[in-house]
């Protein structure tokens, strides 16, 4: 309601009850908010989810990862870098499914050191892949990011790494008062994510004209997440607030 009144007043449209309602059953107000609603169909199937993955082997459990990559990865790479166009089914949960497997098969299990070095290793040949194939398929008359999408092939390698290092690692890395920060920042970071772009939409329309391209990045990053997580951790100070959006 926040986004549609806020969207609404800054093109100077009419208030509508009906497209609001509109906006409410197709992915919001706002574009960020594909991520709510993705995520709600996750939950909803997660309790048949965890049956099925407490009675999977390794083997199946991988089964069913490659099952939803082949129509929301593998496939469309294959369409993008050949003459062959492949469309086998409709990719399921727009291909979120995948995440929430691996993030459960690297979650439950122990690595050892050898499969770590090679998680570490896809990770970096990942970002590196990424990067190079969005320049290298753009151009100056246009802007290709073909692996800038989710379920991009190189943004799995890259996920895995760093969920891997980060729960390996996190209890050696954040320990005493930096632990505390982390936690509470952990506590308002959805909040933070609902926020975030209502700032970037003010300040771009503010700042935007007379920067940098050095300048923009630091709006979209730098500026936006302080003045978002600052924002964030004053309204979690009212309970109605807190207990509704964080």
């Amino acid at each position: 309601m926040i986004y549609y009144v806020f969207y609404t007043l800054r093109r100077g449209d009419e208030l509508s009850v009906k497209a609001f309602a509109s906006g409410l059953i197709n992915n919001g107000s706002a574009y960020h908010m594909w991520f709510v609603y993705a995520i709600i169909g996750l939950y909803l199937l997660t309790p048949f989810l965890k049956r099925a993955a407490d009675t999977l082997t390794d083997k199946e459990l991988l089964s069913a990862f490659f099952v939803v990559i082949l129509a929301t990865t593998i496939a469309p790479f294959i369409n993008v870098l050949t003459p062959i166009y492949i469309y086998l089914f409709d990719p399921p949960m727009n291909g979120y499914y995948s995440y929430f497997i691996l993030g459960y098969i690297l979650g439950k299990r122990e690595l050892s050191k050898r499969l770590r070095i090679c998680v570490y290793t896809g990770g970096i040949l990942g970002f590196v892949i990424g990067c190079w194939g969005n320049v290298s398929w753009s151009s100056g008359e246009s802007i290709n990011l073909i692996f800038n999408m989710g379920y991009a092939l190189p943004n799995y390698l890259t996920a895995a790494a760093i969920f891997v290092f980060f729960k390996r690692n996190t209890e050696k890395l954040i320990k005493g008062m930096t632990a505390k920060i982390a936690l509470r920042l952990s506590s308002v970071s959805f909040g933070v994510y609902w926020i975030h772009v209502a700032i970037l939409e003010i300040l771009t329309g503010l700042l935007l004209p007379s920067l940098s391209p050095a300048g923009v990045i630091a709006i979209n990053f730098v500026i936006t997440t302080a003045i978002s997580t600052m924002a964030t951790l004053l309204m979690s100070k009212i309970p109605i607030v807190n207990r509704l959006l964080m």
